[in-house]
């Protein structure tokens, strides 16, 4: 793996995710950002504003069971943290079966165009329920994307900005938009990881 970038007063948040039917594991990577912030203070306020509600589209059997968080600073160690609310970071999709490599996508929105400007959170695991014929139930996709961006405003509200890191240019643009599509991702990947981020 290559080194991680130099961005000023930027964190990269691991989200790891665990399937207790299987043993099958995946993550997710964000970034945050606060002047003075530290890595203690992020985990307490992300621990406060998740809600259950971002993971409308999981089977209740998937959950976050342990973040990393790493300061973007070139020497700060990361920072490994359990979940205090675990409630709060499990699926709410039902506790039916579920498709092991498609997943919903979030797309995260900056005030700039290009790649090095747009983010994606790929939810694992989407509960058969919550999909049919490629696309998304509505309902909780719509759900999906209120509580994202209540997550959004919530942490911002803490003074912690959810960006997008450009590690290539080693730059952070604030996000502004979060959005759940309606459509199903593929993340073969996803089908038979076994370590995590």
């Amino acid at each position: 793996m290559a080194p991680l970038p130099i961005i000023t007063d930027t964190y990269r948040v691991a989200l790891n995710y665990t399937n207790t039917v299987n043993g099958l594991i995946a993550a997710n990577v964000m970034h945050f950002k606060k002047s003075g912030g530290t890595s203690a203070d992020l985990a307490t306020k992300l621990n406060s504003h998740a809600t259950n509600t971002m993971f409308e589209l999981l089977p209740t059997t998937c959950s976050v069971t342990s973040i990393v968080i790493t300061p973007l600073d070139g020497s700060s160690a990361s920072y490994p943290y359990t979940p205090a609310t675990p409630a709060n970071w499990t699926g709410h999709g039902g506790a039916g079966d579920f498709s092991p490599q498609v997943a919903a996508i979030v797309k995260l929105l900056t005030g700039k165009r290009g790649r090095s400007y747009r983010g994606r959170v790929y939810l694992p695991w989407i509960a058969e329920a919550q999909s049919g014929g490629g696309g998304l139930n509505g309902t909780s996709k719509n759900t999906t994307t209120s509580a994202w961006t209540a997550f959004l405003a919530a942490m911002l509200g803490d003074g912690w900005q959810m960006v997008v890191a450009s590690y290539k240019l080693e730059t952070s643009e604030a996000v502004l938009t979060t959005t759940c599509e309606g459509f199903t991702a593929t993340q073969r990947r996803r089908n038979a990881r076994n370590s995590t981020v």
